[in-house]
């Protein structure tokens, strides 16, 4: 990685963390004008609220992906890839949520029908996506 690959690199994760702290005050302050207890008794304000926790976990992914990319972005090399079982690394990303998702009162099930399929992919990117998506089923179940 050259100097401007690592300046914009930097420059990216720099812009993720700002916009990652203004994101909490607008988050900490949706939730201070609409209270919990207010949302309870309010279905329509409960609705409009929800579109507002949305959008804010919306934006938190495209940040958090951001950085993520930040350390790819300049480079002209492939992600590197390494022949893995996919169905087990999933089943193993799905076992680790299996607390949060009993703290939410939800039961997290891992089925496939495949037992194993080995394929090549670069495992943080599956990582989170898994993630990405398991952070969904929990917010909107």
């Amino acid at each position: 990685m050259d100097l401007d690959d690592r300046q914009q690199a930097f420059l990216f994760s720099n812009i993720a963390a700002q916009l990652r702290g203004a994101l909490s005050n607008l988050h900490l302050a949706a939730a201070q004008l609409v209270p919990a207890s207010q949302r309870e008794q309010d279905p329509e304000l409960d609705a409009r609220a929800a579109l507002l926790d949305q959008s804010y976990y919306q934006l938190l992914r495209l940040v958090n992906n951001l950085s993520a990319a930040a350390q790819y972005l300049g480079s002209d090399a492939p992600l590197p890839l390494q022949d893995r079982d996919m169905v087990d690394t999933v089943r193993e990303l799905c076992q680790q949520a299996e607390g949060p998702a009993s703290l939410l009162g939800l039961e997290l099930r891992f089925l496939c029908a495949s037992e194993q399929h080995i394929c090549a992919f670069h495992q943080p990117s599956l990582e989170l996506l898994i993630h990405q998506l398991l952070s969904n089923a929990f917010k909107f179940t």
